[in-house]
């Protein structure tokens, strides 16, 4: 029965927004700019990620959480999420510096090669989104993933 009144609920939606709004609307473009050793003693490292983040769209797109893996072979993974509370501006771009912390035991890390994976949502701006997230339709994410030794 729910499936129904959601299945009603997004008709309604379109007819009245209608489909082209929903549709201009683009995904944010996101890159793994960097990954590099920020600190590291004989105990831990701390490493940071640099995400770019373009927004091809005329209007802003508030990011709302991102959930990420770091994993070094060998030495440990690191799991997190948080929210991002930023907005990327229209026809913008948005660093975000993603922080991990891996107990190294007094192994080296540079040259190491370092596996980061996750997402970013975005909640995009319209009435058809509105209504979405109100069903509990989650918000759209963005991937990305990277490959590469730490420098």
């Amino acid at each position: 029965m729910r499936y129904l009144a959601l299945m009603c609920v997004l008709t309604l939606g379109l007819n009245v927004i209608g489909c082209s709004q929903f549709q201009a609307m683009q995904p944010p473009q996101l890159q793994v700019q960097a990954m590099k050793i920020a600190q590291q003693t004989e105990e831990g490292a701390r490493i940071e990620i640099t995400l770019l983040l373009q927004n091809p769209n005329d209007k802003a797109l508030p990011l709302t959480y991102t959930d990420y893996r770091v994993e070094v072979p060998g030495v440990g993974v690191f799991a997190f999420g948080d929210e991002t509370n930023r907005t990327l501006p229209a026809g913008g771009t948005q660093t975000v510096v993603l922080p991990a912390a891996l107990a190294t035991r007094g192994r080296e890390l540079h040259g190491i090669p370092c596996v980061v994976s996750g997402s970013v949502s975005y909640d995009p701006p319209g009435q058809l989104r509105k209504i979405l997230t109100e069903s509990g339709v989650p918000l759209p994410s963005v991937n990305f993933t990277s490959t590469g030794p730490l420098p």
